[in-house]
């Protein structure tokens, strides 16, 4: 119950602190294995699943990295983002997860990741450009 609550905060935790909160999570009482969870999850957690560890974070499939909030994505920490996620896994960031993704991170994605994360950026203008030209 006390997520709820949580997900609509940003607490000042350091990386290691979000990390034991989201152990918490991960066990049968709360949400059981992360492997299991859906968007809906992430989504309650909020921000905190920036503190999932990264053998976590690079296993996640699409339909869960939908769910992670752009607030979320915003406090992963830059050297966590470029090694935990693929650029498959940043190219299926939404519009408002792509453009969450800060300066900092940025700056340490390699090539691939960050022509994935341009990618989702403009996903919504490439598409409308499309259906455009399709008309």
């Amino acid at each position: 119950m006390a997520v709820v609550f949580l997900r609509e905060t940003s607490l000042p935790c350091t990386e290691q602190q979000m990390e034991a909160l989201t152990s918490c999570f991960s066990r049968p009482q709360a949400f059981g294995p992360v492997s299991t969870w859906g968007p809906e999850v992430f989504t309650e957690i909020g921000t905190l699943a920036a503190g999932l560890p990264d053998m976590v974070l690079s296993a996640l499939l699409q339909e869960q990295v939908g769910g992670i909030t752009p607030e979320a994505i915003a406090l992963i920490s830059p050297k966590k983002m470029a090694v935990v996620f693929s650029a498959v896994q940043l190219s299926w960031l939404s519009v408002e997860q792509a453009w969450a993704v800060t300066e900092e991170q940025w700056a340490e994605l390699d090539k691939e990741q960050r022509h994935a994360v341009g990618l989702a950026q403009y996903e919504g203008d490439v598409l409308l450009e499309l259906r455009g030209g399709c008309l």
